[in-house]
């Protein structure tokens, strides 16, 4: 699913300079150099998150992470994406 997913970005959207897609990262060490971070919200993703101070651009996907998203976005930390954004419409054509 990650590579039709790669392929789709590279394939529909201009991904600038300073945007890099990756199969997979460590991701502490991303977090450590970012200036935002575009996210999911599981927890573990949100603490490291608002340990490193990096604000998140969330999407969530299920009930659990769509309530981390939501107080992170209660505390300033990170903006929620609107439902119907970009985001999904790429995660439902992988999903096909």
């Amino acid at each position: 699913m990650m590579d039709k997913y790669i392929s789709m970005i590279s394939g529909e959207m201009s991904m600038g300079e300073n945007i890099s897609v990756f199969e997979s990262v460590d991701q502490i060490a991303v977090l450590s150099a970012a200036d935002a971070f575009l996210s999911h919200c599981g927890m573990n993703s949100v603490s490291e998150s608002l340990y490193y101070q990096v604000p998140l651009i969330m999407h969530p996907l299920t009930s659990e992470q769509k309530g981390g998203a939501a107080r992170t976005a209660q505390l300033g930390a990170g903006l929620l994406l609107k439902k119907e954004s970009p985001a999904d419409k790429i995660l439902k054509a992988c999903a096909v």
